[in-house]
C-alpha cells in the first residue's frame, strides 16, 4: 500500500470510528443510504476485518472515483452482495473472484472503460481506447508473453483509491507520475532481469525538467508520460526521439532538420536531441556545451581544428562576449537606479537583448554561421544602447551634481553680503532699543 493510501485509510478510519462504526465481534449499527458504498453489503462486513487488505479497499472506495459513480466491490470482484452471508456472497456460480489476476486485469477494466456508450453516461472525456493502446506498450507486449512483474491498471491508478488525474491526490497526477513510475523502474531488486536501468527518477529529478514539475510545480514540465505515452508506453526509437522532443521544442527540431548534423546523425542512427542533452539527466543548456574544451559534448565527434570544432569556438567566442556585455550593462543600470535615474528605456531595451540572446542559442541547433552572427550582432546593439543609455543617466546625475556645487559657489558671496548686511542693520538699531524707561516712552 502507498503512502497516499495509508494516509486515506487512517483517515476514513478516524472517522468511522467517531461515528460509532461497528468492530469485530460487534453487530454493525443501521446505516443511512448515502453511507453505503456502491451496492450491496461488501462493505458491511469487510470494515470490520483486522486485516486491512481486507478492511481498506472498504475505506479507500469512499474517495474513489468508481464507488463516487455508484459502483461497488461485485462489478469487478462478482459474487452476490444482497445473498447475505459470506458463504453465499462468495459462491462461485455467482461469479465471485477474490484477488484478480494480473493477467485478467486489462481485460476487466476494459469491461466498461472500452465501451464508449458504457463510459458516455459516467465521463464522456474519457477516450475509451486505452485497452489496444496497452497491448502496443512494452508492458502488454511483456504481459501476453506470460510475465507477470509488469505493469496493469492497478498499478498506476492502484485498484481502490482510483482518482481523476487532475487531482492533486492522484498516483497519475503530473507532480506525482514520476514517483509512481519509479515505484518499479526505482526498485533495482524488483526490476532484476530486465535490461534497463534503475535510477531514471533520480537523473529526472535532477534534471531541468524534474526541477520545474517536482520543486517548481510547473506542470507544463514533461513527466515520464510526455516522452513514454501514457498506456501505449514504450522507449523511443532514435528515430522517433527528435520528434517527441519536439512536441514542446519545435523550433529546435526544425532548425535541427536544416542543420549539416542530419544526415550523419541519420545514417548512424543516432538519437539527435540526446547526443547532446542526455536523456532523463537533461542538463540547463549553457555555453560550455559547444566550448571545445573537456567539458564540451562537441568534442566527443569533433577533432581539434576541423571545421566543426572551428564553428564552435566561433559561436562560444561570440556568445560569451554577449554575456559579458549583458553583465556591464545590467551593473550599470543598477549603479543608475541606485542614483535616482530614470533608466526604464535601458530596461526595455535589455529585455530586447534577452529575447535576442534566447533566439541565439536557439540557433545553434542549426549550425548556420551566418543567421547566428546576425543574430548576435543585433544583441551586440541592443547590449550597447542599453550601455549608452546608463552611462549618459549617470553622467547626467555627475553633471547635475557639479552644476549645484557651482550654483552654490556662486551664492555663497551673496549669501555672505546678506549675513553682513543684517548684521550691520543690527548694530545700528541695538542702542535705542536699550534707551527705553520703565514708562516705555523713549527718552
Amino acid at each position: 500500500m502507498c503512502r497516499i493510501e495509508r494516509i486515506v485509510v487512517v483517515a476514513a478510519a478516524f472517522v468511522l470510528l467517531l461515528g460509532g462504526t461497528a468492530v469485530a465481534g460487534q453487530e454493525p449499527p443501521a446505516r443511512a443510504a448515502e453511507e453505503v458504498i456502491g451496492v450491496g453489503d461488501c462493505e458491511y462486513c469487510h470494515v470490520k476485518q483486522p486485516d486491512a487488505r481486507l478492511s481498506s479497499p472498504t475505506l479507500l472506495m469512499k474517495l474513489d472515483v468508481h464507488g463516487r459513480a455508484g459502483l461497488g466491490c461485485a462489478d469487478c470482484h462478482g459474487g452476490d452482495p444482497v445473498a447475505g452471508g459470506k458463504e453465499r456472497a462468495h459462491a462461485a456460480e455467482a461469479g465471485f473472484v477474490g484477488r484478480l489476476d494480473v493477467q485478467d486485469i486489462p481485460e476487466l477494466c476494459a469491461r466498461c472503460h472500452s465501451d464508449a456508450a458504457f463510459m458516455v453516461k459516467y465521463n464522456p472525456g474519457v477516450a475509451v481506447d486505452q485497452l489496444e493502446k496497452y497491448k502496443t506498450s512494452r508492458h502488454g507486449e511483456l504481459l501476453a508473453m506470460g510475465l507477470r512483474k509488469v505493469a496493469t491498471c492497478s498499478s498506476c491508478h492502484t485498484s481502490h483509491n482510483v482518482r481523476a488525474a487532475q487531482d492533486p491526490m492522484s498516483n497519475t497526477y503530473p507532480a506525482n507520475l514520476p514517483r509512481t513510475c519509479a515505484t518499479c523502474h526505482g526498485d533495482a531488486a524488483y526490476m532484476a532481469g530486465f535490461p534497463i536501468p534503475t535510477d531514471q527518477f533520480e537523473k529526472f529529478a535532477a534534471s531541468v525538467h524534474g526541477v520545474a514539475l517536482l520543486e517548481k510545480e510547473d506542470l507544463a514540465s514533461p513527466a515520464c508520460n510526455d516522452c513514454h505515452s501514457n498506456h501505449g508506453a514504450v522507449p523511443p526509437g532514435a528515430q522517433s526521439l527528435a520528434h517527441v522532443c519536439g512536441n514542446c521544442h519545435a523550433l529546435n527540431m526544425e532548425l535541427f532538420e536544416k542543420s549539416p548534423h542530419l544526415k550523419p546523425f541519420d545514417l548512424q542512427e543516432l538519437p539527435q536531441c540526446t547526443v547532446c542533452h542526455d536523456h532523463h539527466a537533461i542538463a540547463p543548456p549553457t555555453a560550455r556545451t559547444f566550448n571545445m574544451e573537456a567539458d564540451s559534448v562537441c568534442i566527443t565527434c569533433h577533432r581539434t581544428n576541423d571545421a566543426g570544432w572551428q564553428a564552435g569556438k566561433k559561436m562560444y567566442g561570440a556568445y560569451t562576449e554577449l554575456v559579458a556585455l549583458q553583465n556591464k550593462a545590467g551593473g550599470l543600470l543598477d549603479d543608475a537606479q541606485k542614483l535616482g535615474m530614470d533608466i526604464a528605456e535601458g530596461r526595455f531595451t535589455m529585455r530586447d537583448f534577452r529575447s535576442s540572446l534566447f533566439q541565439l542559442r536557439t540557433l545553434s541547433h542549426q549550425l548556420d554561421l551566418v543567421a547566428y552572427f546576425e543574430k548576435a550582432k543585433e544583441a551586440r546593439g541592443q547590449a550597447d544602447g542599453a550601455i549608452r543609455i546608463a552611462e549618459g543617466a549617470i553622467g547626467e546625475f555627475h553633471f547635475r551634481r557639479q552644476g549645484l556645487t557651482v550654483s552654490v559657489l556662486l551664492f555663497l558671496p551673496v549669501l555672505l553680503l546678506l549675513y553682513l548686511k543684517i548684521r550691520s542693520l543690527g548694530r545700528e538699531t541695538g542702542p535705542e532699543r536699550h534707551e527705553t524707561v520703565g514708562s516705555g516712552v523713549k527718552r
